[in-house]
């Protein structure tokens, strides 16, 4: 009895230590059994991140005192239908060049932070600034067969992360007000390739949010400019989003936009979006691409889903959606079925 006495004080200042620290696991299993057809082709099999991607978060905060904190962020995404992990743009060119992954690798976040009443300072591998409008704020889908052909279009390879980036975060400002601005640095030849610059501006208040955003990166294949912008606002139970993409990669351009939808029945919700996107090639190729989903929710953590999607190409455009290869003005269709928990 003596000795359960002795031990637990330890006890408690080991737990006092771990909740000072904040420190959390958490993340998300998706698989789903999907199929894809277009141009006289088809494929079925198992598929990753169907209705969010699947991955590993591990992150924490340390208070330092006078208002200031400590904190960190390490997020790896994996592949839940093999349990292979992603690869990264690790000088933010195109996979192609200058990647790495297959192993563990946090390639969704790695960011250490210093956060205070003035902001917050940060460093590492980020979500760029131009992403956050594709995300399921303004995009229903945002991933897999109903993500917007406007996003799987642009040809951005910064479009989602950048690596090497240093950032500053604002406060909320006037209770409806942010912004991040952000530098990265390519760290290839010459330091040249890979490095750029962007700004993202928020307001939200009430049922309404508005974002929009810039940013500029260096490429081996020619310098890129990337703006957009999204909106949503919330009816209650139904939410209607836009978002609005205008790209320029060399002396290619590319615009696109998409209207969503989702809609709430008790804790279950139906989700909807039209997309299209053109650039200024040959012709002037385009593309649209209708998605509809369900999400059927068996708890806060675990839903089942459904998501179908057609996709419509015209003027030579051969645009696509989770790397299924199609012809020239030829249509695709895709339809999966999936289970997402989130721990």
């Amino acid at each position: 009895m003596n000795k359960i006495f002795l031990l637990a004080p330890l006890t408690l200042a080991c737990a006092a230590a771990h909740a000072q620290s904040g420190l959390h696991i958490s993340g998300t299993v998706d698989a789903a059994v999907q199929h894809v057809r277009g141009s006289g082709d088809s494929r079925t099999g198992l598929a990753s991140g169907g209705n969010a991607t699947s991955k590993l978060i591990i992150r924490g905060t340390e208070d330092l005192g006078d208002g200031l904190q400590a904190g960190f962020w390490l997020e790896s995404g994996f592949y839940a239908d093999d349990g292979t992990f992603a690869p990264i743009n690790v000088k933010n060119q195109p996979h192609v060049t200058g990647s790495a992954g297959g192993g563990l690798s946090f390639d969704r976040k790695a960011i250490v932070t210093l956060k205070n009443a003035w902001g917050t300072l940060q460093g590492g591998r980020d979500w760029s600034p131009t992403y956050e409008t594709f995300t399921g704020k303004f995009d229903p889908f945002g991933v897999s067969i109903g993500i917007g052909l406007n996003y799987a279009g642009s040809n951005n390879p910064n479009g989602i992360r950048v690596s090497n980036s240093i950032a500053y975060v604002s406060p909320l400002l006037a209770n409806s007000l942010s912004f991040k601005l952000q530098h990265w640095f390519g760290e290839g030849s010459g330091d040249k390739y890979g490095s750029g610059d962007g700004v993202r501006l928020n307001y939200a208040k009430g049922p309404m949010m508005v974002e929009a955003s810039f940013a500029s990166t260096n490429l081996q294949g020619g310098s890129a400019v990337y703006r957009n912008m999204g909106a949503n606002y919330n009816f209650g139970t139904t939410t209607v989003s836009f978002n609005f993409n205008h790209d320029q990669q060399a002396l290619i351009k590319t615009e696109g936009w998409l209207l969503g939808l989702r809609q709430q029945i008790g804790t279950n919700e139906i989700r909807a979006s039209y997309s299209a996107t053109e650039n200024d090639g040959v012709n002037k190729p385009k593309g649209s691409k209708i998605a509809v989903g369900y999400v059927h929710n068996l708890s806060k953590r675990t839903a089942l889903y459904g998501t179908a999607a057609y996709l419509k190409n015209r003027n030579g455009g051969s645009f696509t959606a989770v790397n299924f290869k199609t012809l020239p003005n030829r249509s695709m269709t895709g339809l999966e079925v999936g289970l997402r928990h989130n721990f």
